[in-house]
């Protein structure tokens, strides 16, 4: 688009008024003192008459007739300002970076990337919101092209970076939680840090300045010692410190600081006080008395106070509100036993106020197993005993125990085939083993298995006593061969009638000669691994 007007007029030798022809006038495109060309010759516009005819600065100097005609709106006082203009936009564009440099880094935001380079003059983040940034990447070029990598590495872990926007004073606050990291290397930095605050909104493709605040870092005392310790330290580069702990020259306390003034050896400062002197003491308080008032119970949802009232000159008390429970009509205390509780007892309320108690216990094993006392507490103990004794199916298994023996025992203690009550002095105890019965009622069925080889044809007599009681609860026998393997397999049953641990116990004899278990009468056999043995089984009734 051309700012020029441009159409045909007609015109007279000698007269300054013309005649446009083309699109219509107007002070905008036909201004005072605006230039004009007519047929090739340059004239000024003094004023305009109508949207058609306009006057000359002069006399037409050409012959009568039509010819081209250009008028530039652009007056001298546009022009200048126009000039003026553009000075002003330059000179704003200079101060805008020179104020964006004022205030730190100058980048150009280009929003949401991965860990990468984001380019030359760009930075970039790990979050499309700044309020989730946790990483932000910067090219080691700035926005002008300056070369920025050992401003950047000047942050470390504290460190406070505010992204604002150049044009609308937005910003986002972050603090680092560690030293910038160098990528590529000496290509990008990955800075981590914490999101702390923000305002406005920084749009992608936005200018923005990197303002930083490093956090100071305090006294560094690189070592401390003794003051006849310093020497090990004469040769320490300049600024290095040395705290002497006791005192200057080693006089004695207070501790003090020497500071090395440059790589000389030996170029240390004068002792520099570590801790300055006391001051003097503070003028007294008014109140030199402090006293502990009455505590009074406020209703439930006031908020705590306390009050200070002023006895006299030198007094001042402290009285206290506290608010009740959330019922509001309770005094806040409980009131336990007269006579104190058995250390690890339970604690039941006593009543319907909710603030008496009284002492609690234990459920015994007689109160487990029947379930009928309901105001005892069970433990573990007790609720494992109550599992035991619940009813099972008759018939079903509860528990079982066995023993088993390996030993080449060999028996040769007799006794004949009568009909009398076989006692504890019969043969010899081989096996036994106990039992502790989970229910009364219950049957104990025990099975008894016994093998081996006897010196010749002879009875083989087994027999079960529990208790070692005087006579056999069963006795069995079996008619062995000699230089065979043979085998005693019986069983027998007991009633529950305790819940005491019971033991019963296995005895053997033999008519004559000897038996042998787990072998023949030459000796064991299977090298270990044969056995006899006794089961005991609680059966449910």
């Amino acid at each position: 688009m051309t700012r020029i007007l441009s159409g045909t007029a007609a015109v007279l030798a000698g007269s300054r008024t013309v005649a446009f022809t083309g699109a219509p006038l107007s002070d905008a495109n036909c201004p005072e003192d605006g230039s004009v060309v007519l047929g090739g010759a340059s004239y000024f516009i003094a004023s305009r008459t109508d949207t058609s005819h306009f006057e000359l600065t002069r006399d037409y100097e050409g012959v009568d007739g039509t010819v081209s005609c250009e008028i530039d709106p652009l007056n001298a006082n546009a022009i200048n300002l126009v000039k003026v203009a553009r000075s002003i936009t330059e000179y704003n564009a200079k101060l805008a970076l020179t104020d964006a440099y004022g205030k730190g880094l100058f980048y150009e935001c280009a929003g949401l990337s991965g860990a990468n380079d984001p380019g030359p003059g760009k930075l970039a983040r790990n979050a499309a919101a700044w309020a989730d940034t946790t990483e932000i990447y910067m090219d080691v070029l700035d926005y002008g092209g300056h070369e920025q990598g050992a401003l950047i590495d000047l942050a470390k872990a504290g460190t406070v970076y505010i992204v604002r926007s150049i044009d609308t004073g937005a910003y986002a606050a972050f603090l680092l939680s560690a030293s910038p990291e160098n990528m590529g290397p000496d290509e990008w930095r990955k800075v981590t840090l914490e999101y702390v605050d923000g305002d406005g909104i920084i749009g992608d493709g936005e200018l923005v300045a990197v303002e930083w605040n490093r956090s100071a870092e305090g006294l560094k005392i690189d070592f401390e010692d003794v003051f006849t310790g310093r020497a090990a330290y004469d040769a320490a580069a300049g600024g290095f410190m040395f705290l002497s702990l006791d005192g200057a020259d080693g006089a004695g306390a207070p501790a003090v600081l020497y500071r090395k003034r440059s790589v000389a050896a030996g170029d240390w400062s004068p002792p520099i006080p570590y801790q300055g002197p006391k001051g003097d003491k503070g003028d007294p308080g008014p109140f030199t008395e402090l006293t502990f008032g009455p505590v009074t119970t406020v209703p439930y949802g006031q908020p705590a106070a306390v009050s200070a009232v002023i006895i006299d000159a030198d007094t001042v008390r402290l009285d206290f509100s506290i608010p009740a429970g959330q019922d509001g009509a309770g005094t806040g205390d409980m009131v336990g036993p007269a006579g104190g509780v058995t250390d690890g007892a339970p604690v039941l309320f006593s009543g319907a106020g909710g603030k008496l108690t009284k002492a609690g216990a234990f459920a015994s094993q007689s109160d487990a197993e029947t379930g009928t006392d309901t105001t005892k507490f069970m433990n573990a103990l007790r609720t494992a005993q109550a599992i035991a004794a619940a009813p099972r199916q008759a018939g079903s298994l509860v528990q079982m125990v066995k023993s088993i023996t390996i030993s080449a025992t060999t028996i040769s203690s007799t006794m004949t085939l009568t009909d009398t009550t076989p006692t504890n002095t019969n043969g010899t105890q081989v096996m036994a083993v106990a039992i502790t019965p989970r229910k009364v009622g219950n049957k104990i069925r025990g099975t008894v298995n016994i093998w081996g080889g006897a010196t010749g044809v002879l009875n083989l007599i087994g027999m079960a006593f529990v208790d070692n009681a005087a006579n056999a609860l069963t006795a069995h026998a079996q008619t062995v061969a000699g230089a065979y393997a043979e085998q005693l397999t019986f069983e027998f049953d007991f009633t529950v009638a305790t819940l005491d641990a019971r033991t019963f116990a296995v005895r053997l004899a033999v008519s004559g000669g000897s038996f042998t278990l787990n072998g023949l009468s030459s000796g064991r056999l299977w090298g270990g691994v044969a056995q006899c043995s006794i089961a005991l089984e609680e059966i449910a009734t």
